[in-house]
């Protein structure tokens, strides 16, 4: 049997911690959505308006399937990717397992490719900055 490597470790712990947390994130989600849907109401704020209940079927009922439905689909589909990647672990050859074990672990936080030009980080930075102060201007 193959010892595991430095690379291989940092490959399965890397997996393991996204499986948790994607996981950990779609429950949470799944499960703010179905409380809104068991309690029948959740609180809505729009912009400018004081807070106001949303029912299921009440005036803003839209609001309410939008809010509710939509965490639970994301939460769904959270979960199905921690499943997609647990499934993909166990049905996929030893061999490409191995392989993407030691991609995976051999990923550094600081990247490995080469050096962004300096010109498209201007441009990046110059459009986050111009779309902060658009939303700025318009919404206050």
């Amino acid at each position: 049997m193959e010892q595991f490597t430095h690379l291989k470790l940092r490959g399965w712990l890397g997996i393991v911690l996204i499986i948790v947390a994607t996981g950990v994130a779609g429950i949470m989600f799944f499960l703010l959505g179905l409380n809104g849907l068991q309690s029948g109401e959740i609180v809505i704020q729009f912009k400018g308006h004081a807070a106001a209940t949303a029912t299921a079927d009440g005036p803003n009922a839209s609001a309410f399937h939008t809010e509710v439905w939509g965490f639970m689909l994301i939460g769904a589909f959270f979960m199905c990717c921690s499943l997609a990647v647990i499934l993909r672990l166990l049905f996929v050859s030893r061999a490409r397992r191995d392989e993407t074990i030691r991609m995976i672990g051999a990923m550094r936080a600081s990247g490995g490719s080469d050096a962004v030009p300096g010109w498209a980080v201007a441009v990046v930075l110059i459009g986050l900055v111009s779309t902060f102060v658009f939303i700025a201007f318009r919404f206050s």
